[in-house]
């Protein structure tokens, strides 16, 4: 499934604006994405923008924090957060194995 597949439709053009930065500063949001039961639940992404094999893609981890949000006091994050994107302690020759390309399916891995 593409990632505007599980989310409600009237959360696809603010998905469509998120994927026009392409910068290379990390990205951390709440979304909402539809299981496969239908079910609505709440998900943090973090995320940034890379070069896979020559061509742009975006690595992302997504954390279920549908209890955090239905928890009183608690309150959606709308606005994406930006951390400047700094060399890890594996540098830029990391590997990364699998990830989702922005355009098309991702090569596969060696």
């Amino acid at each position: 499934m593409t990632a505007d597949q599980i989310r409600p439709e009237e959360d696809v053009a603010g998905l469509r604006k998120a994927f026009e930065d392409h910068s290379r500063d990390y990205r951390q949001r709440v979304w909402r994405h539809r299981k496969k039961s239908g079910e609505l639940i709440h998900v943090k992404v973090v995320s940034f923008n890379l070069e896979f094999s020559g061509r742009p893609a975006r690595l992302g981890v997504i954390y279920d924090v549908t209890e955090q949000v239905k928890r009183p006091g608690k309150t959606r994050e709308r606005t994406p957060t930006r951390v400047s994107a700094g060399r890890g302690s594996r540098g830029s020759s990391a590997r990364i194995p699998h990830c989702n390309m922005l355009h098309g399916s991702a090569p596969s891995s060696r």
